[in-house]
């Protein structure tokens, strides 16, 4: 009996301890005997004022460093560089250096391997001799030698030498590859007054070009008259026409012929053929075959050179002077000149750029190449007045008049000529 008395007082006190009670309260009484406990040290604290020493803020501050001699630098720098007692290099191990240059030299081996295979894949992709895509040709421009550090602007005074030995020398310096002896050994003498086609060569073959000798230029060559007429008041001036290197495809009008036939005869026809000029019906021509061919200027008509004086804007200034007196607008309008203080002009050996300089296969395959030339002597050019010149290019497809590009088929330059 007394065991189960005990028993049962034990399982009434666990109940009151962690059951609710019968008014239905839900926190447990072991809780409240916690909340009960708690020190009254948590009870709301009274805050006391600070005393005089709290107030003082100075001992906070960090103490400033002390300043470290020269001598004390230099051993902490030669520490940093060898550190004797870790056998470190500017703080590394040798083995931690080892990894970091391993890694880079791996790297950057990679990336120049990436490289070169990229440009490897690029150079036997593409076509040293031809240009792998063609959309349109422009028309060739023109230049003039020589030049200076003032542009396309030749002024000098024919007595004083230190005025035009800069233009003699640039011209000199220029006509050095078209010697005589020089054109003799390296390039074959012309006598076909049409395109020199070279299409029956080989794709990489060296193709010959036509000579230019610089004796063809004659008062203008420098052989004769060293100072190129400068010391004279006479002055020469080089005028070329730039290289266009056309690669593309050209078709070829062939009537009536063989298969085996048309091929051949396609290059030797190409440049006699005007398709501008075509009139016969689509049902003769019966084939068309693809050459490549470098530009040809002129279509087949030789192209010409005329240099007058710049008088576009002759009426504009003409209507200018009687309505304004600015003096920049007169000296403006003046400038142009008028075509008798031009006077006659000589051009050597002619006016005309020869067709059988053209087509231009490239640098690569026209080794000696060298641009045909028409030497301008200004014989009678009026002294102590500048002139704007302008020369132009004259043929079929040649475009001299374009309002954005200058040099597009012409260039101009001013002329002062003082005594």
């Amino acid at each position: 009996m007394e065991a189960n008395s005990t028993a049962d007082g034990a399982e009434e006190q666990l109940r009151e301890n962690y059951l609710p009670n019968a008014a239905g309260e839900g926190e447990p009484r072991r809780e409240m005997e916690l909340v009960e406990a708690l020190p009254d040290e948590e009870e709301e604290v009274e805050h006391q004022p600070l005393e005089a020493e709290d107030l003082n803020f100075e001992k906070w501050k960090p103490k400033p460093k002390p300043k470290k001699t020269f001598k004390q630098k230099m051993a902490e720098l030669k520490k940093y560089v060898w550190n004797p007692e870790t056998r470190e290099f500017m703080g590394r191990s040798g083995k931690s250096w080892s990894l970091i240059l391993l890694f880079y030299s791996v790297l950057y081996a990679f990336l120049a391997a990436m490289f070169a295979a990229c440009m490897w894949a690029l150079m036997w992709s593409i076509n040293p001799y031809a240009p792998t895509y063609n959309d349109r040709v422009m028309p060739p421009g023109m230049m003039m030698l020589p030049r200076s550090y003032n542009g396309f602007d030749i002024s000098f005074n024919a007595s004083d030498v230190s005025s035009w030995i800069k233009y003699v020398e640039t011209l000199q310096e220029y006509l050095k590859p078209y010697d005589d002896a020089l054109q003799e050994q390296q390039n074959v003498y012309c006598t076909k007054e049409g395109y020199y086609m070279q299409e029956e060569e080989k794709e990489s073959a060296q193709r010959r070009a036509c000579q230019f000798k610089r004796s063809w230029l004659k008062d203008c060559s420098g052989l004769q008259d060293p100072d190129f007429g400068y010391s004279q008041g006479k002055p020469c001036v080089l005028l070329k026409m730039n290289r266009v290197r056309r690669e593309g495809t050209m078709r070829t009008a062939l009537r009536h012929e063989s298969p085996r036939s048309s091929l051949k005869a396609g290059a030797e026809s190409a440049h006699k053929y005007d398709f501008s000029a075509r009139k016969e019906p689509r049902s003769h021509l019966l084939r068309f075959s693809q050459q490549i061919l470098g530009y040809l200027p002129g279509q087949g008509t030789p192209v010409y050179v005329t240099c007058t004086v710049k008088v576009s804007d002759s009426i504009k200034c003409s209507l200018l002077r009687h309505v304004t007196s600015d003096a920049f607008t007169i000296s403006f309008c003046l400038q142009k000149g008028e075509q008798k203080n031009i006077g006659i002009m000589e051009f050597y050996p002619s006016n005309v750029f020869k067709l059988m300089y053209y087509p231009y296969y490239g640098k690569l395959r026209h080794v000696n190449y060298t641009n045909p030339l028409v030497a301008v002597r200004f014989s009678e050019v009026q002294l102590d007045t500048q002139i704007s010149v302008q020369c132009k290019l004259h043929g079929k497809g040649i475009i001299n008049d374009s309002p954005t590009d200058r040099f597009l088929g012409s260039v101009s330059f001013t002329l002062l000529v003082g005594a």
